[in-house]
C-alpha cells in the first residue's frame, strides 16, 4: 500500500506521491501493466501527466461514471475528480471503463443469498457478511451493490462481460458524454453475468480454510 493523492486535479492538486510514484516505476519496469482503479482516478492521472512514456506500458481499468446515454455521470468516482478523468481520456491511454449505474449495478445482492452460500464456511466469510449487513457507514441493509468485485472479476474472465469499443467520448459540460465518431478507441462494459461472477466469488471463499 502507498499512500496516494490528498486532494484532486480539480482542486488544483499537482503534486507526486508514493502511489504516483509506484505506478511509473512499475510500469516502466514492464512491457504491460494493468492498473484496477476503483475510486477516483486521480492518481493514474498524475502518474500518465508525470510520465507520459507510460502511456504505452499500461491498461486503465477502471469502475466509473455511468452507461452511455445516461443522463450524467454524477457518479460518485467520476464526479470528485473531472478533470482527472478528462486528463486520462485525453492521454489515449489503453482504457476500459465499468459503468456503474445501470451496468455494474447490477451486481446488487442480498443478505440471504450471502447467508445461503458462503456462512459458516470461514471466519473471513462471517466477517464479510456482518459488513455487508452493517458497514459502520452507510447503515444498516439487507440489499448492496458489491461494486468493487467488478474489476477483479474482468480479469479474471472477460467472457462474464459484454464489452463495446467506442470512439473516445468528450465530457459536456453537465458531466455527460459527448459521443463523437473520429477519436481513438477505448472499451465501455456494456452488460455483466450476475450470476457467473458470484458463483466464481463464493466457490472462492468458501475454499479460504483450504488454502490457508
Amino acid at each position: 500500500m502507498f499512500k496516494g493523492s490528498i486532494d484532486y486535479i480539480c482542486n488544483g492538486y499537482n503534486e507526486s506521491n508514493d502511489a504516483v510514484n509506484k505506478i511509473i516505476e512499475i510500469a516502466l519496469k514492464n512491457n504491460n501493466t494493468y492498473i484496477l482503479a476503483i475510486g477516483a482516478i486521480t492518481n493514474v492521472a498524475l502518474a500518465i501527466k508525470k510520465e507520459p512514456k507510460i502511456i504505452d506500458r499500461i491498461e486503465v481499468i477502471w469502475l466509473g461514471g455511468n452507461e452511455l446515454g445516461y443522463a450524467d455521470n454524477m457518479e460518485f468516482n467520476f464526479r470528485q475528480d473531472i478533470e482527472a478523468v478528462k486528463m486520462v481520456f485525453e492521454s489515449k491511454v489503453n482504457l476500459t471503463i465499468l459503468p456503474c449505474k445501470n451496468v455494474i449495478s447490477k451486481l446488487r445482492i442480498n443478505i440471504n443469498t450471502l447467508k445461503e452460500n458462503i456462512e459458516n464456511k470461514s471466519e473471513l466469510c462471517n466477517y464479510l457478511i456482518d459488513r455487508f449487513y452493517n458497514d459502520g457507514y452507510h447503515g444498516i441493509q439487507e440489499e448492496r451493490v458489491i461494486w468493487d468485485i467488478s474489476v477483479i472479476a474482468y480479469m479474471i474472465n472477460k467472457d462474464w462481460f459484454k464489452v463495446k469499443e467506442i470512439s473516445c467520448p468528450i465530457m459536456n459540460d453537465d458531466s455527460s458524454y459527448k459521443l463523437i465518431d473520429n477519436n481513438h478507441k477505448i472499451k465501455i462494459v456494456t452488460d455483466v453475468n450476475k450470476d457467473e461472477i458470484y458463483k466464481d466469488l463464493f466457490r472462492k471463499l468458501g475454499e479460504v480454510n483450504e488454502i490457508n
